[in-house]
């Protein structure tokens, strides 16, 4: 099974880490992340943001299903950084959040997420 691109997570300002795993604290949706802290990638030296220009991209989900809610996110943001070409992913936070809620009905809920895609820096 192919792995790469790699989800990161920025722990100091141009600082960040490759996710090994992640999972929810409870059932109020707090996500924490295991990464490989042994071997940060510092941006604009091992890695490179490539620019997206404002792209959204859009996630339909389950509304109070957190754990479906981040491998839907997840693999959304994983897929769109495999067509790009890219080597990792992340987000850019809505005031904190990883997404914004566009709307919810009874069944589902449509959500906004930005993607940022990086490369490896060889």
């Amino acid at each position: 099974m192919k792995l790469n691109p790699y989800l990161l997570v920025e722990c100091n300002d141009g600082l960040y880490y490759v996710v090994k795993s992640y999972f929810l604290k409870n059932k109020s949706g707090i996500l924490h992340f295991n990464s490989d802290s042994s071997r940060p990638l510092r941006l604009g030296l091992d890695i490179i943001e490539v620019p997206t220009r404002g792209l959204s991209l859009v996630v339909r989900s389950t509304p109070g299903d957190a754990e479906n809610f981040y491998r839907l996110v997840f693999g959304e943001l994983r897929k769109f950084a495999e067509i790009c070409g890219r080597d990792y992913f992340n987000f850019e936070p809505f005031s904190g959040y990883i997404n914004r809620s566009l709307c919810i009905n009874g069944r589902e809920e449509i959500s906004e997420i930005k993607p940022r895609l990086f490369y490896q820096n060889d």
